[in-house]
């Protein structure tokens, strides 16, 4: 039996670029999903302000209504 330990090698360039590249891909997914989610955030706002100035525009037709049959 050999009891010499084996020593790990140091990482070829290979394997060091493709753990750079890995790293990377997943940095610039984090920034994708950060801006997908500001996006969205953004598509909300501005569907409840939509949904707001409706409400107010169905409120004076309501208005307008009761005012005619009153």
């Amino acid at each position: 039996m050999n009891n010499e330990q084996t020593k790990p090698e140091s990482s070829t360039p290979i394997v060091e670029t493709a753990s750079l590249a890995v790293e990377n891909l997943a940095s610039v997914g984090r920034l994708w999903a950060a801006h997908g989610l500001s996006i969205g955030r953004s598509a909300l706002r501005a569907s409840a302000r939509t949904l707001e100035m409706t409400a107010e525009t169905l409120a004076e037709l309501e208005a307008r209504f009761e005012e005619h049959d009153a």
